[in-house]
Protein backbone atom coordinates (compact mmCIF):
# COMPACT_ATOMS: atom_id res chain seq x y z
CA UNK A 1 0.00 0.00 0.00
CA UNK A 2 1.33 3.94 -1.38
CA UNK A 3 2.51 5.89 1.73
CA UNK A 4 0.09 8.62 1.78
CA UNK A 5 2.02 12.04 1.29
CA UNK A 6 1.41 14.60 4.18
CA UNK A 7 0.49 18.00 2.41
CA UNK A 8 1.08 21.25 4.39
CA UNK A 9 -0.37 24.32 2.67
CA UNK A 10 1.40 27.65 3.56
CA UNK A 11 -0.88 29.96 5.29
CA UNK A 12 -1.16 32.86 3.18
CA UNK A 13 -0.83 36.45 4.66
CA UNK A 14 -3.28 39.45 3.86
CA UNK A 15 -1.18 42.74 1.97
CA UNK A 16 0.53 44.93 4.31
CA UNK A 17 3.65 47.31 4.09
CA UNK A 18 7.25 45.40 5.49
CA UNK A 19 8.25 49.63 5.98
CA UNK A 20 7.02 52.53 6.68
CA UNK A 21 6.44 55.74 4.53
CA UNK A 22 9.81 57.65 5.38
CA UNK A 23 11.40 54.19 5.02
CA UNK A 24 10.02 53.76 1.44
CA UNK A 25 10.88 56.94 0.75
CA UNK A 26 14.53 57.16 1.44
CA UNK A 27 15.71 53.52 0.38
CA UNK A 28 13.06 53.53 -3.03
CA UNK A 29 11.46 56.46 -4.24
CA UNK A 30 14.03 58.56 -4.05
CA UNK A 31 16.45 56.33 -6.01
CA UNK A 32 13.48 55.73 -8.69
CA UNK A 33 13.39 59.39 -8.69
CA UNK A 34 17.27 60.23 -8.81
CA UNK A 35 17.35 57.95 -12.19
CA UNK A 36 15.94 61.33 -13.91
CA UNK A 37 13.49 59.89 -15.69
CA UNK A 38 9.51 59.60 -15.49
CA UNK A 39 9.43 55.98 -16.47
CA UNK A 40 12.26 53.53 -15.47
CA UNK A 41 12.60 49.77 -15.43
CA UNK A 42 12.51 47.87 -12.86
CA UNK A 43 15.83 45.90 -13.62
CA UNK A 44 17.97 49.24 -13.33
CA UNK A 45 16.08 50.26 -10.14
CA UNK A 46 17.20 46.89 -8.37
CA UNK A 47 20.74 47.49 -10.24
CA UNK A 48 21.00 50.75 -8.91
CA UNK A 49 20.16 49.39 -5.77
CA UNK A 50 22.78 47.11 -5.84
CA UNK A 51 20.28 43.93 -5.64
CA UNK A 52 18.35 41.77 -8.04
CA UNK A 53 14.87 42.33 -9.24
CA UNK A 54 13.95 39.66 -7.53
CA UNK A 55 15.79 40.10 -3.96
CA UNK A 56 13.66 40.11 -0.86
CA UNK A 57 14.32 43.54 0.50
CA UNK A 58 13.57 44.87 -2.93
CA UNK A 59 10.37 43.43 -3.75
CA UNK A 60 9.49 43.91 -0.53
CA UNK A 61 10.03 48.08 -0.91
CA UNK A 62 8.37 47.95 -4.14
CA UNK A 63 5.25 46.38 -2.67
CA UNK A 64 5.20 48.83 0.37
CA UNK A 65 5.86 51.99 -2.26
CA UNK A 66 2.95 50.81 -4.24
CA UNK A 67 0.27 50.15 -1.63
CA UNK A 68 1.08 53.50 -0.13
CA UNK A 69 0.29 54.67 -4.27
CA UNK A 70 3.61 56.27 -4.68
CA UNK A 71 4.49 54.11 -7.80
CA UNK A 72 2.36 52.43 -9.98
CA UNK A 73 4.22 49.31 -12.00
CA UNK A 74 3.44 48.48 -15.06
CA UNK A 75 5.32 45.43 -17.56
CA UNK A 76 8.37 45.67 -15.79
CA UNK A 77 8.69 49.52 -15.44
CA UNK A 78 8.20 52.07 -12.29
CA UNK A 79 6.78 55.22 -12.68
CA UNK A 80 6.14 57.60 -9.65
CA UNK A 81 2.69 58.46 -8.89
CA UNK A 82 1.62 62.60 -8.47
CA UNK A 83 1.25 61.61 -4.63
CA UNK A 84 5.46 60.72 -4.68
CA UNK A 85 5.95 64.05 -6.27
CA UNK A 86 4.05 66.17 -4.15
CA UNK A 87 6.19 64.56 -1.20
CA UNK A 88 9.07 64.68 -3.00
CA UNK A 89 8.50 68.39 -4.47
CA UNK A 90 6.04 70.67 -2.49
CA UNK A 91 4.93 73.68 -3.52
CA UNK A 92 3.25 74.37 -0.37
CA UNK A 93 3.72 73.86 3.35
CA UNK A 94 0.85 71.17 3.13
CA UNK A 95 3.33 67.95 2.29
CA UNK A 96 2.04 66.29 6.07
CA UNK A 97 -1.78 66.36 3.64
CA UNK A 98 0.06 64.01 1.18
CA UNK A 99 2.12 62.17 3.59
CA UNK A 100 -1.44 61.19 5.45
CA UNK A 101 -3.06 60.07 2.12
CA UNK A 102 -0.38 57.87 1.16
CA UNK A 103 -0.58 56.75 5.09
CA UNK A 104 -4.30 55.63 4.60
CA UNK A 105 -3.92 53.91 0.91
CA UNK A 106 -2.75 50.48 2.27
CA UNK A 107 -5.86 48.53 2.74
CA UNK A 108 -4.91 46.51 6.30
CA UNK A 109 -4.19 50.33 7.75
CA UNK A 110 -7.78 51.35 6.17
CA UNK A 111 -9.06 48.63 8.43
CA UNK A 112 -6.73 49.70 11.72
CA UNK A 113 -7.78 53.36 11.02
CA UNK A 114 -11.72 52.56 11.19
CA UNK A 115 -11.05 50.41 13.96
CA UNK A 116 -8.91 52.39 16.12
CA UNK A 117 -9.52 55.88 15.35
CA UNK A 118 -10.47 58.00 18.26
CA UNK A 119 -9.73 55.33 20.39
CA UNK A 120 -6.51 53.93 22.10
CA UNK A 121 -3.89 52.48 19.99
CA UNK A 122 -3.06 48.93 21.76
CA UNK A 123 0.75 48.11 22.52
CA UNK A 124 2.51 46.21 20.06
CA UNK A 125 1.91 42.53 21.64
CA UNK A 126 -2.01 43.40 21.91
CA UNK A 127 -2.00 44.80 18.48
CA UNK A 128 -0.39 41.89 16.85
CA UNK A 129 -2.51 39.22 18.16
CA UNK A 130 -5.58 41.46 17.01
CA UNK A 131 -4.07 41.23 13.63
CA UNK A 132 -4.68 37.78 13.42
CA UNK A 133 -8.54 38.13 13.08
CA UNK A 134 -10.45 37.41 9.94
CA UNK A 135 -11.26 41.06 9.36
CA UNK A 136 -7.18 41.72 8.98
CA UNK A 137 -5.79 38.01 8.09
CA UNK A 138 -2.21 38.82 9.10
CA UNK A 139 -0.79 35.22 10.21
CA UNK A 140 1.56 34.76 13.04
CA UNK A 141 5.30 34.94 11.26
CA UNK A 142 4.24 38.69 9.90
CA UNK A 143 1.80 39.89 12.80
CA UNK A 144 5.03 41.76 14.69
CA UNK A 145 6.61 43.19 11.63
CA UNK A 146 3.07 44.75 10.41
CA UNK A 147 1.76 46.27 13.93
CA UNK A 148 5.39 47.75 14.58
CA UNK A 149 5.47 49.69 10.83
CA UNK A 150 1.38 50.32 11.88
CA UNK A 151 2.42 51.99 14.76
CA UNK A 152 5.98 53.94 13.58
CA UNK A 153 4.17 55.34 11.00
CA UNK A 154 2.02 56.79 13.40
CA UNK A 155 4.72 58.11 15.44
CA UNK A 156 6.25 59.80 12.47
CA UNK A 157 3.14 61.35 11.50
CA UNK A 158 2.78 62.48 14.82
CA UNK A 159 -0.93 61.10 15.20
CA UNK A 160 -0.81 59.51 18.74
CA UNK A 161 -1.81 61.54 21.58
CA UNK A 162 -0.89 60.10 24.62
CA UNK A 163 -1.99 56.76 23.23
CA UNK A 164 -4.99 57.93 21.33
CA UNK A 165 -5.23 57.57 17.31
CA UNK A 166 -6.41 60.52 15.76
CA UNK A 167 -5.28 61.27 12.13
CA UNK A 168 -7.14 64.07 12.10
CA UNK A 169 -5.08 65.75 14.67
CA UNK A 170 -2.61 67.86 12.67
CA UNK A 171 -2.73 71.39 14.71
CA UNK A 172 0.19 69.64 17.29
CA UNK A 173 2.82 69.14 14.72
CA UNK A 174 1.70 72.58 12.76
CA UNK A 175 1.38 74.34 16.39
CA UNK A 176 5.35 73.05 17.07
CA UNK A 177 6.91 74.23 13.37
CA UNK A 178 5.48 77.85 14.57
CA UNK A 179 7.10 80.73 15.33
CA UNK A 180 5.92 82.96 18.03
CA UNK A 181 3.15 84.88 16.25
CA UNK A 182 1.59 82.12 14.51
CA UNK A 183 1.51 80.42 17.67
CA UNK A 184 -1.27 83.02 19.21
CA UNK A 185 -3.02 83.18 15.76
CA UNK A 186 -3.22 79.22 16.36
CA UNK A 187 -4.12 79.26 19.93
CA UNK A 188 -6.66 82.08 19.42
CA UNK A 189 -8.66 80.34 16.60
CA UNK A 190 -8.85 76.90 18.97
CA UNK A 191 -9.76 79.24 21.80
CA UNK A 192 -13.00 80.23 19.26
CA UNK A 193 -13.58 76.68 17.98
CA UNK A 194 -13.89 75.72 21.36
CA UNK A 195 -16.10 78.29 22.64
CA UNK A 196 -18.34 77.91 19.37
CA UNK A 197 -18.28 73.97 20.54
CA UNK A 198 -19.25 74.14 24.50
CA UNK A 199 -23.13 73.69 23.48
CA UNK A 200 -22.37 70.40 22.02
CA UNK A 201 -20.35 69.45 25.48
CA UNK A 202 -21.28 68.84 28.94
CA UNK A 203 -18.73 69.88 32.18
CA UNK A 204 -17.50 67.78 34.26
CA UNK A 205 -15.91 69.99 37.49
CA UNK A 206 -13.73 68.63 40.24
CA UNK A 207 -12.88 70.54 43.09
CA UNK A 208 -9.44 70.76 43.93
CA UNK A 209 -8.86 70.27 48.02
CA UNK A 210 -7.74 73.51 49.98
CA UNK A 211 -8.17 75.75 46.66
CA UNK A 212 -10.62 77.66 45.09
CA UNK A 213 -9.72 75.96 41.80
CA UNK A 214 -11.60 73.51 39.94
CA UNK A 215 -10.50 70.74 37.32
CA UNK A 216 -12.91 71.20 34.42
CA UNK A 217 -13.57 67.95 31.64
CA UNK A 218 -15.45 68.40 28.62
CA UNK A 219 -17.21 65.27 27.62
CA UNK A 220 -19.66 65.43 24.24
CA UNK A 221 -23.52 65.23 25.04
CA UNK A 222 -23.73 62.61 22.43
CA UNK A 223 -21.35 60.46 24.06
CA UNK A 224 -23.15 56.25 23.99
CA UNK A 225 -22.29 53.70 27.08
CA UNK A 226 -19.28 52.08 24.78
CA UNK A 227 -17.73 55.85 24.65
CA UNK A 228 -17.79 55.90 28.33
CA UNK A 229 -16.63 52.61 28.74
CA UNK A 230 -13.85 53.89 26.80
CA UNK A 231 -13.58 57.27 28.74
CA UNK A 232 -12.96 55.10 32.00
CA UNK A 233 -10.86 52.33 30.89
CA UNK A 234 -9.18 55.51 29.37
CA UNK A 235 -8.78 57.56 32.19
CA UNK A 236 -7.95 54.17 34.91
CA UNK A 237 -4.74 53.16 32.60
CA UNK A 238 -3.58 56.64 31.24
CA UNK A 239 -4.15 59.29 33.45
CA UNK A 240 -1.72 58.34 36.24
CA UNK A 241 0.84 58.21 34.01
CA UNK A 242 0.05 61.47 32.53
CA UNK A 243 -0.10 62.83 35.81
CA UNK A 244 3.01 61.22 36.69
CA UNK A 245 5.17 62.78 33.71
CA UNK A 246 3.42 66.49 34.95
CA UNK A 247 5.05 65.90 38.32
CA UNK A 248 7.97 65.45 37.32
CA UNK A 249 8.06 68.54 34.75
CA UNK A 250 7.18 70.31 37.52
CA UNK A 251 9.68 69.06 40.05
CA UNK A 252 12.55 69.40 37.68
Amino acid sequence: MPEETLKISKEKSAMYPAYTINEVLESFVKIVDSLGSNKVSVEIVARTMGVSATTKSFTRKMSAARQYDLIEVSKGIIELTSLAKNILYPVSDDTDIYLMEAFKKPQIYEKLISRFNGRALPNIVVLSNVLLEAEFSITKNVKDLVAQKFIDNCNDLGILTNGILDINNRESVKFNNANDDEKNEIVTSEEKKLAISCNDYQEMSIPVPGKQQMIKILIPKDFDSDDYEFLQKYLEAVLPMYIGNLKNKNQA
